[in-house]
């Protein structure tokens, strides 16, 4: 999407405001948005949000950095200069852009890569809502899977009217049709 000020740049950022019923929006390129934060005509943003320019930037803050006693104990495929052996990226640009050189950034900097994600998304897995199908699905591959622990503890401390009442469960849930 192009700018609506200049209609030349692309879109960065989009601007929504409602102050007394009267609402307004624009999509703008960082340029316009500047010169709008200059002339007044909108509110300063780098105040609200002090990483406006680089959202990634916050990475590289030293609450992300690993503490002095933790970097004795990384390993040397660990540390911020190394590089991507396919793409030859290092994690401080990954740190600037927030984007990977190709899939084997996400190995290489896993032990970097966790912590941030977590950080910025609040876990490092989908957590979020997905058709009733999938769930029914997912629900019964879950219990299937507590089943077998189950019964694989039971066996363990010799309980084995218990493992045979979730073997029975277990069968059960095997044998009905998935949804």
């Amino acid at each position: 999407m192009l700018c609506e000020k200049c209609k030349k740049k692309k879109a960065t950022l989009y601007y929504s405001e409602n102050i007394g019923g009267q609402r307004r929006s624009f999509h703008l390129c960082a340029e316009c948005t500047s010169l709008m934060e200059a002339s007044g005509e909108l509110e300063n943003l780098s105040i609200a949000f002090p990483h406006f320019d680089s959202p990634f930037s916050l990475w590289e803050e030293p609450i992300f950095t690993p503490s002095s006693a933790s970097v004795n104990q990384t390993q040397p495929s660990e540390t911020p200069e190394r590089a991507c052996p396919l793409c030859g990226i290092q994690f401080k640009e990954i740190a600037a852009t927030g984007k990977m050189g190709c899939a084997k950034c996400y190995d290489v900097f896993a032990s970097r890569l966790t912590p941030l994600m977590r950080s910025v998304h609040g876990n490092n897995s989908h957590t979020g809502g997905s058709p009733l199908v999938y769930r029914k699905r997912a629900d019964r591959l879950k219990k299937m899977a507590e089943l077998r622990a189950g019964i694989t503890a039971a066996v363990s401390v010799e309980a084995y009217e218990e493992a045979a009442k979730l073997r029975d469960e277990l069968r059960q849930l095997e044998t009905e049709a998935p949804e």
